[in-house]
């Protein structure tokens, strides 16, 4: 297995013969597409679910994988296969990070509050028996 650096080159394309195998990091709103050639892929466990239940996807010529999230993806190649990752427009990166800076300025105050009134509540409440 071998791991392709493509944080810091990423529109080098991942070149992989028959049988080969190799690990990809995705970043957040990239896009995998495959140039030539078919790939099976699926990527890291995140959690014990993900561990037991491990859900593959192929991929031939033309078609492509949007990463929601960055992560680790493992390749497998069928055939003679050439894959490119393109990387998330600047404005796209920018607006998720505006609107993560935003749901916490706004949730965080929100949560705060709702965990003042439940113990409010409990106090009035008095013991549960």
């Amino acid at each position: 297995m071998s791991t392709h650096p493509n944080r810091e080159t990423p529109h080098a394309p991942i070149r992989m013969e028959v049988g080969c195998t190799a690990r990809v990091f995705v970043r957040a709103d990239s896009y995998l597409q495959v140039v030539r050639g078919v790939v099976v892929w699926h990527e890291v466990p995140h959690g014990p679910i993900d561990a037991m239940l491990p859900t593959r996807h192929r991929l031939v010529e033309g078609e492509g994988h949007h990463a929601t999230y960055g992560t680790w993806l493992y390749l497998h190649a069928l055939t003679v296969t050439e894959l490119v990752m393109h990387p998330p427009a600047p404005q796209v990166r920018q607006g998720t990070q505006l609107a993560r800076w935003m749901s916490t300025r706004i949730s965080a105050p929100f949560i705060g509050s709702l965990q003042r009134l439940r113990c409010l509540w409990r106090q009035r409440a008095g013991p549960r028996t």
